[in-house]
């Protein structure tokens, strides 16, 4: 009879392995996967700043008396940051950063570091100065708690798009289930829910998990 030719024993582990290459990509892949989602998110960008330019109107005083400018670079120029209520938190504040500086803002409670990014955003109008800074689309915020949406998995990434809005950007599935393995690597979320699952997500997710959404 034919010598039986000899074979290596496999552990678990390298069972595993071998389940691990066929699932997961290598970080070369990854590398290289968001270097085009850069490449599309750029390309989507300046295609934005054409329009805005081509209705572009010159900068005017906004709710409060300050002046807001949109421009590459946050420059604050004697702005006074002041509560709703009408509380006064920092008079004439004058800073600038310049793109790609970054920047740790300190300080003792209720001193404005919170309404300054309020300012930044938005939420809160410019009430004297004037503030320069990019367009609201073009800066990420990364809040201590994320803002949950009702509706689907794929509401909680996308948000404050539709679902209508991502198929125009032509973003696919495959392209948020690649963005979330970036910052779940173990892929517990897509494990658990899918794109289409409808949850409480604030009672759903853990504070790990909120986190990860936010990014």
């Amino acid at each position: 009879p034919p010598t039986p030719t000899p074979s290596t024993p496999k552990s678990k582990n390298d069972n595993d392995n071998d389940d691990n290459s066929k699932t997961h990509e290598l970080p070369s892949q990854v590398d290289a996967w968001i270097q085009q989602w850069k490449q599309r998110c750029d390309e989507t960008n300046n295609h934005r700043i054409q329009i805005r330019q081509r209705g572009k109107l010159p900068s005017a005083p906004v709710v409060g008396g300050g002046i807001l400018k949109h421009g590459d670079t946050i420059i604050f120029k004697d702005v006074d940051i002041v509560s709703p209520d009408g509380k006064l938190l920092v008079k004439q504040l004058n800073f600038c950063v310049e793109p790609g500086v970054n920047v740790m803002i300190t300080g003792p409670n209720g001193v404005g570091k919170s309404s300054l990014f309020r300012i930044i955003g938005e939420l809160w109008p410019v009430h004297s100065g004037e503030l320069t800074k990019p367009h609201k689309e073009e800066i990420l915020f990364v809040p201590q708690k994320p803002y949950l949406v009702l509706g689907t998995l794929r509401d909680q990434i996308i948000y404050p798009h539709s679902v209508a809005d991502m198929l125009d950007l032509g973003v696919t599935d495959a392209d948020l289930a690649r963005l979330i393995s970036i910052v779940d690597p173990a892929q517990n979320i897509l494990k658990e829910w899918s794109f289409d699952t409808v949850r409480d997500w604030f009672q759903a997710f853990s504070g790990g998990q909120k986190q990860r959404i936010a990014m």
